[in-house]
């Protein structure tokens, strides 16, 4: 018995010996030799790369990736959203449309936004306050309908008593805005009204997509 005493732990540590021998080599057995295979996208097993990184290929099957593209960013100067043709196309009346830049709020702040016009037409955007959209929209004198693929969301309105001056306000992402067009500055009734807001909804149309990508 005393022979095989001595036998056991010689033979424990030759055990020992050989498995950190195994496991300290590196030369020609990789770390990833000893993990589990794992199901490829075809059913056959594949081994993980031991070098596997963040930049390394998807594996197949894999989904691509569903993040939206940025928005473009807003021009500084609103003017570059229309050229003259574009203005006299949708308002219907002859050009050059030459354009000026929004005066100044009241307070001094400059407001993002244009005037294209000529002697008898124009056509405007500005970027108006959260306060002004509302006010605008909700206002006793003035109807408002809903307009459905302009930006996040868009209404018309339109005076109340008589039906003119319509203007489109539409919004994309925290932004607010206020399209109107005047097919003749002599006219200020009613009478061009239909013409007037099939013009601010193609222009509005138009603004909104380039605001929004």
């Amino acid at each position: 018995m005393q022979g095989l005493h001595w036998w056991v732990p010689a033979m424990a540590a030759a055990v020992v010996a050989a498995a950190l021998t195994g496991c300290s080599s590196s030369a020609g057995t990789s770390a990833s030799a000893h993990r589990p295979a794992l199901p490829s996208a075809a059913g056959a097993t594949a081994t993980p790369s031991a070098t596997a990184g963040a930049g390394d290929a998807a594996p197949p099957g894999a989904a691509p990736s569903s993040a939206p593209a940025p928005a473009p960013a807003r021009p500084a100067d609103a003017c570059v959203m229309l050229t003259s043709d574009q203005v006299a196309a949708a308002v219907g009346t002859p050009g050059p449309y030459n354009d000026s830049h929004e005066d100044p709020a009241d307070d001094g702040t400059p407001v993002w936004g244009c005037t294209w016009g000529t002697r008898t037409s124009y056509a405007d955007l500005r970027e108006v306050t959260t306060v002004q959209y509302l006010t605008s929209t909700t206002a006793g004198n003035v109807t408002g309908t809903p307009l459905s693929g302009i930006g996040d969301g868009a209404i018309l309105t339109v005076r109340k008593d008589d039906g003119s001056m319509p203007t489109v306000h539409f919004t994309t992402g925290s932004h607010f805005y206020a399209v109107s067009v005047t097919l003749d500055r002599s006219e200020t009734d009613a009478a061009n009204a239909g013409k007037e807001t099939a013009a601010e909804q193609a222009l509005a149309t138009t603004l909104a997509k380039a605001l929004t990508g």
